[in-house]
């Protein structure tokens, strides 16, 4: 199997994670003057996934919001 491919896969082709990579990828290359530093470990990516369901289930439920929950937690990215 060759490690480069003949072209680039179409999107079915990536895995979400990888999917996700490759945007922040392309924003951090454009934006190169509000350049942010992401620290996308598999545990830092699971964490912030956790995060997001966590605060869409809130909202559907109609609960408190997710920062009053977790207040102190506000904008941490681990």
């Amino acid at each position: 199997m060759s490690a480069t491919l003949a072209h680039a896969p179409h999107r079915e082709q990536i895995p979400a994670a990888g999917l996700l990579l490759l945007t922040l990828r392309r924003w951090s290359t454009r934006k190169q003057k509000n350049t942010i530093s992401l620290s996308l470990s598999a545990l830092g990516y699971a964490m912030c996934l956790r995060k997001w369901r966590t605060e869409k289930d809130c909202k559907e439920r109609g609960s408190r919001s997710y920062e009053e929950r977790n207040r102190g937690d506000v904008g941490s990215w681990g």
